[in-house]
């Protein structure tokens, strides 16, 4: 049951598919058309951390050296679009993946994964969400002297969708003992193979990008999804009690080793405030970056050279990565990690884009 909840089988149906064909058939097909545009664009970001093992494995099966740990989080993004006159419109698809558990709960499932049996209880806490995502992207740039804002506002559609906690415990050595309350929504059931029958999720996503110029310093902060409601309708739904091995000590009580209630609902979610700040000081090409989203964060360095062939720049960040930059006017490519095998890291981000101007 944990393991079902644990699984990153989502992760791989949320990250988008074949970019690359796709990237090159929305260039083909978007250029004839936006002779007036001041920029076609498209721009793969993928952001990735996992605390217990490498993201990979936290896709893929738990494998590598494991660290007792609280998080795993991704967020991955293709948007395609145009900018003309202040104004971007940009499709978009977009995989959202968060966990956060205890460190027994990781330690607990590293063991379950690995048949290894410590006879020490562990206490029990896991929350899961999983969004895939795809919608039309809308902003508009309003400047009023050294002042920037930008409200930027997103229409989604709902694909595969995650959504669930599990609390208890777990004690006792050679029989596995497990006393925990479910509560888990979803569109295809990872557990009890459930027949759900969930329509289409629809959610509006509403954000805000400010940036300020004083003398050589840049600012600017980015608030995404600020305000956003997610709508799913018929969503399936298994609330229930776990008891494995009859545990004198339960959570709850049931009728058997698992007991409960399953059926179809109305659900409405959210995704929390992801929050970026950027202060640059153009004469030393040097840049300063803060980022968050709930308990993960990060706080990085940028150093940065013009050249013949672009800028090229290298960076440092507090979740230790290293990361490698190269922008021109027609591209950008960003390369960070904490691991020079990239199966091994446990902090990942990759960002790629092409641009035309007009």
């Amino acid at each position: 049951m944990v393991r079902s909840l644990f699984s990153g089988a989502d992760v791989q149906r949320s990250v988008p598919g074949r970019f690359w064909s796709g990237f090159l058939c929305l260039v083909l097909c978007l250029l004839p058309a936006a002779a007036s545009a001041d920029e076609v664009f498209s721009r793969l970001s993928v952001l990735g951390s996992s605390e217990p093992v490498a993201v990979y494995d936290m896709v893929n099966g738990w494998d590598t050296d494991f660290r007792r740990g609280s998080l795993a989080y991704a967020d991955a993004r293709v948007q395609s679009g145009f900018r003309l006159s202040g104004w971007t419109l940009a499709y978009e698809r977009r995989g959202y993946y968060y966990l956060g558990f205890s460190r027994d709960t990781s330690e607990f499932y590293n063991n379950l994964e690995q048949g290894i049996d410590t006879g020490r209880r562990y206490e029990l806490d896991l929350k899961v969400q999983t969004l895939s995502l795809r919608g039309v992207r809308l902003s508009y740039a309003l400047n009023y002297r050294s002042v920037t804002v930008e409200p930027v506002l997103t229409y989604y559609r709902v694909g595969d969708y995650q959504i669930g906690s599990l609390n208890g415990f777990s004690e006792g050595s050679g029989d596995l003992e497990v006393s925990a309350l479910l509560d888990y929504y979803f569109n295809e059931d990872k557990l009890l193979e459930y027949p759900a029958n969930a329509g289409e999720g629809r959610g509006i996503s509403a954000g805000l990008t400010l940036s300020y110029q004083y003398d050589d310093w840049l600012m600017s902060a980015s608030l995404q999804d600020l305000l956003n409601r997610f709508e799913l309708p018929n969503a399936a739904f298994t609330r229930g009690c776990i008891n494995l091995a009859g545990s004198a000590q339960a959570v709850c009580s049931g009728n058997g080793a698992a007991s409960g209630v399953s059926g179809d609902a109305d659900y409405r979610t959210d995704i929390p405030l992801t929050f970026e700040a950027q202060a640059q000081y153009t004469p030393w090409n040097l840049q300063l970056d803060y980022y968050r989203h709930e308990n993960y964060q990060r706080l990085s360095a940028r150093k940065s050279w013009p050249t013949m062939i672009g800028t090229l720049g290298v960076s440092a960040h507090s979740t230790r990565q290293l990361g490698l930059h190269w922008n021109s006017r027609w591209h950008e490519l960003s390369v960070a990690a904490d691991d020079a095998d990239w199966q091994a890291a446990r902090e990942l981000q990759l960002q790629l884009g092409l641009r035309f101007p007009w």
